[in-house]
């Protein structure tokens, strides 16, 4: 039921459909109601005629008689036609307003255009900047300034993009915890897709299968956990859409298994799946002050000459490669630091017995990167980031650079940093577009 001390507001072709005994009908003007449809290049209003489309006339007589049944049966109808639009334009009032004769009709254009109207409702000077019909009576965003109740002392290696994109962003997210919530999903998401990879891979890492050289028996193999999965998080009727996603899926595997025959062939072995820190962390102290980080690495294989390569699987359509997620921009700013940051987690993570993975004893070089399953099944396979002892060296120095950005404890809200708001959830919430900056008073 809708809340008692609310105000419904319900579109006009379904507000014949409420029972409740008044109606207020508000946008009473031209163009609106009845609804009209201006020139149009492939589809004008003779030719809609012709060919039995909706046209401007069918429109204004579905409106008529829907505006008579409303007024029929309510106790009580208000319509509210606006004299100006925000930009101070003048409007028209409907023509169903005059849907009358003689001496009724001379009295509504009277008291619409009458010296005689309300004084409310005369035109008003616009403001400058926004218009006022868009402009907002709340202070967006409603803090300007964030703060913890006290400075960070931890941070998971993948949040540290967060901070380097909007420190106040990420403040929003993480200490007023505000994140979307949605349940008219009809298909999954990028990241529901990817976990459900995930979490399929996971599996096959610990099972005896991640050791053969067989790309049939691999994808046999994943098939069947890619149906037991997918059963048990989606059911067995699930969305055509996602039916659809799970057989994309399958393509996506089955070229993972072609590429995972020839790299176990080649010697690598995979030492350990979803190896994660200690609770509490690995220490990556800065400044001479203790600090944590955290992190979960997908999968660590081992060869016996070629030594380590942790990964991280990627299920974008795009595939992009490690160094074009991680930097950006001419000058090649880093943007993301979880890979290099892995090489402070290596030595402390363990597998789920609690096994470590990484043995220093057997030696060879460190490499870090993804494995891709995009959408080209032609580029499924190991994607590395072959970045040099001084570029690691510079993504240490940016990370240290953000953990005393945390230690500042400040987050102020910065009107340049449009991207990372742009096409997030909370947009609305700070403001974009013509609410952005709408307030003129109260801000700091």
């Amino acid at each position: 039921d809708a809340d008692q001390a609310a105000v419904e507001l319900l579109g006009w072709l379904e507000l014949h459909l409420d029972d409740a005994p008044v109606a207020i009908i508000t946008g009473f003007n031209e163009s609106f109601l009845p609804e009209s449809t201006g020139a149009h290049a492939f589809l004008p209003n003779s030719l809609r005629a012709t060919l039995g489309l909706v046209d401007n006339e069918r429109r204004y007589a579905r409106d008529a008689y829907q505006l008579t049944a409303l007024i029929h049966s309510r106790e009580r109808v208000r319509l509210i036609a606006g004299r100006r639009t925000g930009k101070g334009d003048p409007l028209r009032p409907s023509r169903l307003m005059f849907a009358v004769s003689g001496a009724a009709m001379a009295i509504r254009v009277k008291r619409f255009y009458g010296d005689d109207a309300e004084s409310g409702a005369r035109a008003k000077t616009p403001l400058s900047g926004a218009p006022e019909a868009a402009r907002s009576s709340f202070n967006l965003p409603p803090e300007l300034r964030l703060t913890a109740p006290e400075p960070f002392r931890h941070l998971s290696v993948s949040r540290f993009r967060d901070v380097i994109a909007d420190p106040y962003l990420f403040a929003l997210r993480y200490l007023r915890r505000l994140e979307p919530l949605d349940d008219s999903a009809r298909e999954l998401d990028g990241l529901a897709f990817g976990n459900l990879a995930h979490e399929i891979l996971e599996s096959f890492g610990l099972s005896a299968v991640a050791q053969s050289t067989d790309a049939a028996e691999i994808a046999t193999h994943l098939d069947g956990l890619l149906e037991k999965v997918s059963s048990e998080q989606y059911g067995s009727d699930c969305l055509p859409a996602v039916r659809l996603q799970v057989e994309q899926l399958r393509a996506r595997l089955h070229a993972f298994a072609r590429w995972q025959a020839g790299w176990r062939a080649a010697g690598w072995s995979i030492a350990g799946v979803e190896c994660r820190t200690p609770e509490g962390g690995t220490s990556f102290p800065v400044d001479g002050e203790p600090f944590t980080i955290s992190g979960r690495i997908d999968r660590i294989d081992h060869h016996p000459e070629h030594g380590w390569a942790l990964f991280d699987y990627k299920t974008g359509d795009a595939g992009d490669s490690p160094d074009a997620t991680h930097r950006k921009g001419r000058d090649k700013e880093w943007v993301d630091l979880q890979l290099p940051l892995y090489r402070h987690l290596l030595g402390e993570v363990r597998d789920a017995s609690g096994s470590a993975p990484f043995r220093p004893g057997d030696g060879g070089a460190v490499r870090m990167g993804y494995i891709l399953l995009p959408r080209d099944s032609e580029n499924v396979g190991a994607s590395f980031a072959d970045w040099s002892d001084g570029e690691m060296e510079t993504a240490d120095e940016h990370a240290r650079e953000v953990v005393r950005e945390l230690r500042r404890n400040v987050f102020n809200y910065n009107a340049t940093l449009i991207s990372p708001w742009s096409a997030g959830p909370l947009a609305a919430l700070l403001g974009l577009g013509y609410l952005e900056g709408a307030s003129d008073e109260g801000g700091e």
